[in-house]
Formats: structure tokens, sequence, C-alpha cells
């Protein structure tokens, strides 16, 4: 069985020195994969119903935030040589898909194979509004990824070619 741990990674806790002893910490203790979530801006108070939580409420320490997925996860890769690293997951309408797709393309090649890229949409309107996106309560139409980007992060190489 190969166990993975999703990890909140966060500031201000997660300082370098820190992040430097728990990628080969995670691999010393036998975990195949690390997992990220994403939440770019969090807010005081969401009106969607948070499905990870019994009370529907999303909540973060104050003076805290997510690192991001990106960086972090390349830098986990840099001081790895065995460990998955995995977005779980990476929210696709916050974010340019050719851009996204180029990312995370190039982190697998520098980690040498090791990203498993999950990907969805946001459950929280707000999320897409708070960044100036489409939001307005329909997911639907922001669901809908460029054929190129899509086919870009299954590709071994990184450049996008059109």
């Amino acid at each position: 069985m190969d166990i993975g741990l999703f990890a909140p990674l966060r500031s201000p806790v997660c300082t370098p020195e820190w992040l430097k002893d728990f990628g080969p910490g995670c691999e010393s203790v036998g975990l195949r994969s690390v997992w990220m979530g994403e939440h770019v801006v969090l807010f005081e108070a969401y009106e969607s119903r948070y499905p990870g939580s019994e009370d529907g409420k999303f909540s973060f320490p104050e003076k805290s935030g997510l690192l991001d997925m990106t960086s972090t996860l390349s830098f986990l890769a840099a001081c790895t040589t065995t460990l998955r690293l995995g977005t779980g997951i990476r929210i696709l309408p916050q974010a340019n898909p050719v851009y996204t797709a180029k990312e995370y393309a190039t982190l697998d090649f520098i980690s040498g194979g090791r990203l498993d890229f999950g990907v969805g949409v946001w459950w929280a309107v707000v999320c897409l509004g708070g960044l100036g996106g489409a939001g307005g309560g329909t997911r639907g139409p922001v669901r809908r990824v460029p054929g190129g980007a899509a086919h870009a992060v299954g590709r071994p190489q990184v450049g996008l070619r059109r």
C-alpha cells in the first residue's frame, strides 16, 4: 500500500529550513507522496458551505496562508529524490490554463516525473470572484480548458508547441 500525506503547508510555519527537513523526513518514514491544496486568497467568511467540515465553515489560523503550490512543490522536488508531489487540487479557473500547463510540465520535468497533477474547480464562488474572475454563481463555463493546454500537461516536452 502507498501512503500519502495531504499537508496544508502554510506561512509562517513552513520556512525553507522546515521544508528542507520535512521533505526528506517524509521519504525516511516511507511516505509515497505529499499533496497540497490551493487557496490563493482567504476570506473572513464564505457564503458557500465548505464541504470539508461538519459545520460548513472554512477556517485558517489568523495571520497565515497557504504557500503557493508550484513554488513549494518545486522546492520539495529539489530536497527529495523519491517523494511524489501532488496538487490536490489546482483550481484551474484561477489561472491561465496555458501558463498552468507550462508550470506543472516544468515541475514534472525537474522532479524527474514525480508530479501527480489533480485539477478541479472551487467550492466557494467568492474564490473566483475575489481574483477578478467570472464568478457569478456558475462554474460550468469556466471548467472548459482549452484542448491545447490540457494536452500539454500530459506531454513529455516542457515547451508548448501549437
